[in-house]
């Protein structure tokens, strides 16, 4: 799998589909929720899972929020580079 031809505000939709009600905890363990969640929404090896998740990461699609919550919460934002 080529994983520079992902559509990111695809996989970005899907996975806020999959997290509904329910967003990702905890930053070790909410990021390998996201990429377990990854790697079965495109049927990826999860290290090329885990290169999307980072990717996700630094355009914005994903985003650790850390400073209200306790555990952190993980926000996936679709709309990021809109």
């Amino acid at each position: 799998m080529d994983v520079e031809q992902i559509d990111l505000r695809e996989l970005s939709v899907a996975l806020q589909r999959e997290f509904r009600g329910s967003p990702p905890l905890g930053a070790m363990m909410g990021r390998t929720q996201l990429r377990d969640a990854a790697a079965a929404c495109l049927g990826c090896s999860l290290i090329e899972a885990e290169c999307l998740i980072d990717t996700l990461v630094m355009r914005g699609y994903l985003r650790l929020d850390d400073t209200s919550e306790i555990p952190a919460t993980w926000r996936i934002r679709p709309d990021a580079e809109e």
